[in-house]
């Protein structure tokens, strides 16, 4: 029994030690999310900004209803404008 402990306890010491970079890992790969999302928020709205401008309402009004439906669960109260 007692030459099985050693190596559960070493086995049990570098599960411990991966587990504090598997949560930075996972925090990088949260933030790299956020930073996308928020760029790609940002161009939608600069895209339905200048869609107000265009020459062609037909493609005007197309740009504004698909960015009204991409930013509706994000700021509900934008999308509607």
């Amino acid at each position: 029994m007692r030459s099985l402990k050693a190596p559960t306890i070493v086995l049990f010491c570098f599960l411990c030690a991966g587990a504090p970079a598997q949560e930075r890992r996972q925090t990088e790969v949260e933030r790299e999310r956020q930073r996308e999302k928020l760029q790609a928020t940002t161009m939608i709205k600069q895209t339905a900004a200048e869609a107000l401008g265009w020459r062609n309402k037909k493609s005007a009004v197309e740009a504004l209803a698909d960015a009204a439906d991409l930013l509706w669960d994000e700021t509900p109260g934008q999308g509607a404008r």
